[in-house]
């Protein structure tokens, strides 16, 4: 794994970062996947495979500046935390999804009528 390491070269990206309401400036990993380039936020371990947790990156707003051996850009947009609360929640999957609210009494619209027993 140690050459693996050794051969990339360390591209990184400066950007404003949001999460909730906190904003802030980052140094985040610059790759660029199938032509896009792409922020990688952080790694995670899945059953021992090292994972990236990576944003989208509008290509207009990158500049590139040289500073030594290294690239480094400078992203003019603001990137936003993925799976933070701004971004709409899934669909209620089941028989209790949105029609399905409490009525009166603690019973749901699909519990039996009161007046039928369930044998």
């Amino acid at each position: 794994m140690a050459e693996r390491r050794a051969a990339r070269v360390p591209q990184k990206v400066v950007h404003r970062h949001r999460v909730g309401s906190l904003e802030f400036k980052r140094v985040s990993e610059f790759v660029l996947v199938r032509g896009q380039p792409k922020a990688i936020l952080k790694w995670i371990d899945i059953a021992g495979i090292r994972t990236p947790i990576y944003i989208d990156l509008d290509p207009s707003k990158l500049r590139r500046v040289h500073a030594g051996p290294k690239t480094r850009f400078f992203y003019d947009g603001t990137t936003v935390e993925p799976g933070t609360p701004d971004e709409p929640k899934p669909a209620i999957r089941g028989r209790r999804g949105a029609g399905s609210q409490p009525m009166p009494g603690g019973r749901r619209r699909t519990d039996p009528p009161v007046g039928q027993s369930t044998r």
